[in-house]
């Protein structure tokens, strides 16, 4: 079970990594939607995880420690919900303009 949890981490770090270096913001918001695709399998498989612990994880591989370091936790977090409120903009941006065709 931990190995497998640990394999979702890793995923989620390089897809977050992914998202904050993409080049064109297309492109990031294209991966930003597959950060919240794996977050969400990711949440529904431990309901007791958050956007607040995925980015104390990022932060320690970041610092390759063990020890939250609390100011790169505090630059990463804000990082972290806006990835995840970027999806949610680019879905009701989505759903608006479907609604809006009908």
């Amino acid at each position: 079970m931990l190995e497998q949890k640990a394999l979702q981490i890793a995923h989620l770090i390089k897809a977050f990594g992914a998202c904050m270096t993409a080049s064109t913001t297309l492109e990031h918001i294209d991966k930003a939607l597959d950060f919240n695709d794996l977050f969400d399998t990711y949440l529904i498989a431990y309901p007791e995880e958050s956007a607040a612990s995925i980015a104390r994880h990022i932060c320690r591989a970041i610092s390759n420690s063990d020890e939250l370091d609390h100011e790169l936790y505090e630059r990463i977090l804000p990082d972290v919900l806006y990835v995840i409120g970027l999806s949610i903009k680019q879905d009701m941006e989505l759903k608006e303009s479907s609604r809006k065709s009908i």
